[in-house]
């Protein structure tokens, strides 16, 4: 949960919150490859109730709208 706090936190308030560069490319697991967004966190809440296994990762947001389902 820590993770994807981290990730709402460093997109409201990127001057406060910095996500290291090394860690960039592994939170960036929705669409990858636009970069960190809202929905890289709530991958990460929906990994963490079991909607979402890691395996599947990376999703696109359609995909992630339909283990929602």
């Amino acid at each position: 949960m820590a993770d994807a706090v981290l990730i709402m936190q460093a997109l409201c308030n990127p001057s406060q919150y910095v996500i290291a560069p090394e860690n960039v490319e592994s939170a960036d697991i929705v669409n990858k490859g636009d970069g960190i967004t809202p929905l890289d966190a709530l991958a990460i809440q929906m990994i963490n109730i079991n909607l979402l296994n890691e395996s599947d990762l990376p999703v696109t947001s359609e995909e992630l709208i339909s283990f929602m389902n």
